[in-house]
């Protein structure tokens, strides 16, 4: 019998879909259920049956007219199951998936239920024929049928206890969650596979991790499926963040539980991951987009009575939030966007909003307070020794006081209360370092020079830009001894920033060094306010990475020798100072 000829009479009469051997209750859905238990090969000869059946299942029974969306996805779940079994054993081409599922989006689109009035337009085209379907008409729905697809136990009502919960469908068809992954990654990463529901496909794999959120193999598949690589892996999560973020259904309160929800799953598995996962996501823009997510749910929140009576659900999204953002090793890099994206504006909402609600979040209040804390006190005041991101704190204070949000409210006085006077401190530096940088007097580094004047009058070194010198000779005699040749490269490579040194050498002078030629002063920065100690040369190794102590060790005794050492480096959040004299290099 030819393939194309097949009939639901003719499945229905094969033996091995016997009533008494399924133990099913009688129905036209009998032979459905008996699809997946044929042999593999009977069912790839039934394959253009299958993709029928999933365009069109309400036609093998004829009389029954449209069907509601439980009846959709009773119908189908048996055809998926074996379309599943053949992808698995790769009796399907490539060619066919890619054909297979916009039948299956335009199917879940024809039989949208239509709630709002402002989805008429795509109502209307629920009464065209799936070939009219637009792009445009399926982009659309699908965002709606997925979300109704994770949340509401609708879609299986009345079904057979046999079935699974929702999103069980893709679980127990690995196969087609895999090609699914597979496909929204080919779609992402090659603009000439993009289809129309590339993003619907991101945000359904987002809602299968809600629903998987206790099986990690899931999770390790999405992973794998994105390439097996922590930076496709952070693409997948910063791209569908961003997504959620920007979705213009949002202040439908209806539709924000489940993006709460998602986006709660996805951050929630994220934090579980490898700290160098977080490295990577934090390098491509996590923070930020995790900021801005943070103040869009608190507009939200005062824009829609019915969200803000529910301000535990949003305070729920915002647990993971501020885990991903505390746990995050500090760089100024990530700390500056996340600052200029409204970090400080973001803790001191949410902190109003946990007050706001006594009682009825007191498990989100356990969970975002230690991480604000620690936020306040280890990662910003940490970063306090970078001028771009004192930049950034400068100008997130003044958006503060025009908002009159205070953090001494709660238990957050009590960090605050410690880095605000050390962040008015160092802002007063940097306006002394703004102010005396235009005129910046430096001394010239001649082996026998020791002329001072403006830096405006002097050369630098053109490789390393860290070394002055007041005119040619100065600078061929320096090279000639060897005393600047040996480490111009290495200075090169990392130049000590000039407010860094500028703020060590304020420092270095609360404690200089008693034998510049035997100690030096180590100035630890790590938790904002500075710790200096007297060290003996012979230690300075421990402070340095081993690859670069010998050069190190070489330089010192180098300058040590000729005279007091012009050096301030940074290794880790170490300040390495000897002779307590540090030029303005910026």
């Amino acid at each position: 019998m030819p393939d194309r000829t097949l009939q639901w009479a003719h499945i229905a009469k094969l033996p091995i879909m016997a009533k008494s051997a399924l133990n099913c209750s009688p129905g036209y859905l009998d032979p459905m259920f008996a699809i997946p238990r044929l042999p593999v090969r009977d069912q790839a000869s039934l394959l253009p049956l299958l993709y029928r059946l999933l365009e069109s299942p309400e036609g093998m029974h004829p009389g029954d007219g449209e069907i509601a969306e439980a009846d959709y996805i009773l119908k189908t779940y048996p055809v998926l199951q074996s379309i599943d079994t053949l992808l698995t054993k790769s009796l399907i081409p490539e060619s066919c998936m890619v054909d297979l599922w916009p039948r299956i989006w335009k199917r879940m689109c024809a039989h949208q239920t239509m709630e709002d009035g402002d989805w008429a337009d795509v109502a209307a085209s629920k009464r065209q024929t799936l070939s009219s379907l637009t792009a445009t008409d399926v982009r659309k729905v699908v965002l709606s049928v997925l979300r109704r697809l994770c949340v509401s136990d609708r879609w299986l009502s009345g079904a057979s206890s046999e079935l699974p919960a929702p999103f069980g469908i893709v679980h127990k068809t690995p196969g087609l969650f895999r090609h699914l992954v597979h496909l929204w990654r080919g779609a992402v990463f090659d603009p000439s596979r993009a289809l129309p529901y590339t993003a619907d496909l991101g945000l359904l794999l987002c809602s299968i991790l809600i629903s998987n959120h206790a099986a990690p193999h899931v999770q390790d598949e999405i992973f794998d499926a994105c390439g097996g690589t922590s930076l496709d892996y952070a693409m997948f999560v910063v791209r569908h963040i961003r997504t959620a973020r920007r979705e213009k259904e949002w202040h439908k309160s209806a539709m924000l539980p489940w993006t709460v929800q998602s986006l709660t799953a996805l951050l929630e598995i994220t934090v579980a991951y490898s700290d160098v996962l977080i490295e990577i996501l934090f390098d491509i823009g996590l923070a930020a987009e995790l900021v801005k997510l943070s103040l869009c749910l608190d507009r939200l929140g005062k824009a829609s009575p019915p969200v803000a009576n529910g301000v535990g659900v949003m305070l729920t999204l915002q647990g993971p939030i501020f885990t991903l953002l505390s746990c995050a090793k500090p760089n100024p890099s990530w700390v500056r966007q996340a600052l200029r994206a409204g970090l400080l504006p973001a803790i001191a909402k949410t902190n109003l909003d946990i007050l706001a609600s006594p009682g009825s979040t007191s498990m989100n209040a356990d969970t975002l307070f230690p991480n604000q804390m620690k936020l306040l006190s280890d990662v910003l005041s940490g970063q306090l020794t970078s001028y771009s991101v004192l930049s950034q704190l400068e100008r997130a204070l003044a958006v503060l006081e025009e908002t009159q949000l205070k953090f001494p409210i709660g238990p957050l006085i009590t960090p605050w209360s410690r880095m605000l006077p050390l962040l008015k401190a160092r802002l007063a530096l940097k306006n002394d370092f703004d102010s005396c940088g235009r005129v910046g007097i430096v001394t010239c580094d001649g082996p026998q020079c020791r002329q001072e004047s403006s830096k405006r009058e002097f050369k630098r070194c053109s490789h390393c830009r860290q070394a002055f010198y007041c005119d040619e000779l100065c600078q061929k005699t320096d090279w000639k001894l060897g005393t600047h040749k040996l480490f111009c490269g290495k200075l090169g490579l990392t130049p000590p920033p000039a407010f860094l040194a500028f703020l060590a050498h304020t420092d270095a002078k609360r404690l200089p060094c008693p034998d510049p030629l035997a100690t030096f002063t180590a100035m630890d920065y790590t938790h904002g306010a500075v710790d200096l100690r007297i060290r003996s040369l012979s230690e300075l190794a421990l402070f340095l990475p081993e690859h670069e102590s010998k050069y190190y060790q070489t330089c010192v005794k180098v300058g040590a020798g000729t005279k007091q050492l012009r050096l301030a480096m940074e290794a880790g959040n170490y300040m390495l100072i000897n002779g307590g004299r540090i030029t303005d290099t910026r």
